[in-house]
């Protein structure tokens, strides 16, 4: 009959790599009330091979619910999920594509460059809530940023913002404490983590242990603005101490010079 006819013509225009012109034929097939496994299947085929991941999708999910166990079938599906990821990315649809990896990842477990790409959505997704929404968005970032390492254990961006967030959540609380400190053992010995470290200890009533932090932070030759918060941070200890003109010196060390865009006061 037309439909067995028209279904042939629509596998070998597939099998030729003539998608498109495949996709015409077996829609037809399918206006006919065709809806063999067959026609389900080199239809998402045709269809993932041209782009429309969606339309493929629909047509293997239902394949799926008829063979559920069919694991070819479930890594047919797994892959178009990661090309589906791809497009939605490069929309800039990024929770449709971590969402879409996520799936991916479910057969394929041990491609470790999509776990790390899941995890960066999730981290981006942290840092969108700390952008738009301040101290109010931490909580919402740091279940973010646990989401991300769970996918990029390793990832020392993604432990120093967890251990941050945990800093503005319990800042005299043994988590971040502990973490810094396991960035530093592992030689990220950076001004910034050393100045946070320091304001976690000073938090914990560690006075002298967070001042000598940042001591050593004011001495880094590659603190930048780190070398500033430092100074401020040792000034204050000694304006608690009563010694005022130690800590204008401390200040005055690191105070920015009047020719860099900034005016000179007249006294």
């Amino acid at each position: 009959n037309q439909g067995v006819a028209l279904l042939r013509m629509g596998v070998i225009r597939c099998r030729l790599g003539e998608f498109a012109e495949a996709i015409k034929v077996l829609d037809r097939c399918a206006g006919l009330k065709e809806g063999s496994d067959t026609l389900l299947f080199y239809h998402g085929l045709a269809c993932a091979l041209v782009g429309r991941c969606q339309d493929s999708m629909r047509e293997w999910t239902q394949l799926q619910q008829r063979h559920p166990e069919d694991e070819r079938l479930q890594l047919n599906l797994a892959r178009l999920r990661y090309v589906q990821g791809a497009q939605h990315y490069r929309r800039g649809q990024f929770e449709a594509a971590r969402e879409q990896w996520e799936q991916y990842l479910i057969q394929y477990s041990m491609d470790e460059g999509v776990a790390r790409d899941v995890g960066e959505l999730h981290f981006r997704r942290a840092l969108e809530s700390l952008r738009t929404e301040g101290l109010d968005g931490v909580t919402r970032a740091r279940e973010s940023i646990l989401a991300a390492l769970q996918w990029d254990p390793q990832n020392r961006i993604f432990r120093f913002y967890a251990a941050l967030c945990d800093g503005q959540s319990q800042p005299d609380g043994d988590g971040c404490v502990k973490a810094f400190e396991s960035l530093i053992e592992e030689k990220w010995r950076t001004p910034r983590v050393l100045y946070h470290l320091g304001w976690c200890l000073l938090h914990r009533g560690q006075v002298d242990e967070a001042n000598r932090l940042f001591q050593q932070v004011q001495e880094s030759p590659d603190a930048d603005g780190y070398r500033r918060y430092a100074s401020w941070a040792l000034a204050n200890a000694k304006i608690e101490e009563g010694d005022y003109w130690e800590a204008s010196e401390i200040l005055m060390s690191t105070a920015v010079p009047a020719g860099d865009n900034v005016r000179e006061m007249q006294l």
